[in-house]
């Protein structure tokens, strides 16, 4: 049986659009076997270099879903080196429901977006509506805390949608 993969794709620009130089990793935290036993991921980057227009291809990548592998939970961690973007991210989960091919920035933490009007008192969060609200439940445990039209939500790894306060 083969493993499901996802490839990954993304666009770096600086605040003018104009396309940036550089490159994206993704490096199995840990070492990955199958259920035979079998390495089938060592803790080696894979590298795309950013073409001209600041877009890359990576993949395909094995899903950190795929059904047998050991050990249990496993995750990439990606590093972008960017100028103004030069951060590694760990760890990223890539769940086979996104698809054949997915936008990095999907895995990525968005940065932060500068809020208008008055400032927050001091030890406030800001939190941005989610992009994406999302469909499936975690499956590694826990859940994830997301605003949606102003409502912050808790969704769990049972399924359950929480809201927990209205705007």
């Amino acid at each position: 049986m083969g493993l499901t993969s996802v490839t990954l794709t993304g666009t770096y620009t600086d605040a003018s659009g104009a396309a940036q130089a550089g490159s994206v990793s993704i490096t199995p935290t840990s070492s990955v076997t199958d259920a035979a036993g079998k390495t089938i991921l060592t803790e080696t980057a894979v590298t795309a270099t950013l073409n001209g227009s600041g877009s890359f291809t990576l993949g395909p990548v094995p899903t950190t879903d795929n059904a047998g592998l050991t050990p249990e939970n496993w995750a990439y961690s990606i590093t972008v080196s960017v100028p103004g973007a030069q951060q590694t991210f760990s760890p990223v989960y890539i769940p086979h429901a996104l698809g054949a091919s997915v936008d990095v920035s999907a895995l990525l933490p968005s940065p932060a977006t500068p809020v208008t009007g008055s400032p927050a008192p001091s030890g406030v969060s800001y939190i941005p509506n989610a992009a994406t609200v999302p469909v499936d439940a975690p499956t590694l445990g826990g859940g994830f805390f997301y605003a949606d039209a102003g409502n912050l939500y808790w969704f769990g790894s049972s399924g359950t949608r929480t809201k927990i306060a209205s705007s």
